[in-house]
């Protein structure tokens, strides 16, 4: 499978919209590719090469958690980051995962300002 670093780049953007075995599919299309053409264990073990790095790099970076980079595949990673959001994407999929319309039952309780 012929992976290149576009692709990796791809698949790091695409796991801070959504992260969740339930979305490899929109994910890997999303990518493309050999990704897109791989099976989905080797989509899902990637995905999980991509948290287990960022989790090894900071548990190897004492002082410096937030700074931690993982280099995944030749792209720079802020692991500490990318944890932090996956958290916060997990968290939303658990609150809403109680709802069952949750586009038309759930408010944005902060509201944006006009972007000029």
């Amino acid at each position: 499978m012929g992976i290149h670093q576009r692709e990796m780049q791809h698949i790091f953007l695409s796991c801070l919209k959504c992260r969740n075995a339930s979305q490899i599919s929109l994910i890997t299309a999303e990518v493309g590719g050999a990704i897109e053409a791989a099976p989905v264990e080797i989509q899902l073990e990637l995905f999980d090469a991509l948290d287990d790095g960022c989790q090894e790099v900071i548990k190897g970076e004492d002082s410096e958690p937030k700074g931690s980079l993982l280099d995944f595949f030749g792209v720079p990673v802020k692991a500490n980051d990318l944890l932090s959001h996956l958290q916060e994407l997990q968290f939303l999929a658990k609150r809403i995962s109680r709802y069952q319309d949750p586009i038309s039952q759930c408010q944005v309780l902060k509201y944006l300002k006009p972007v000029n």
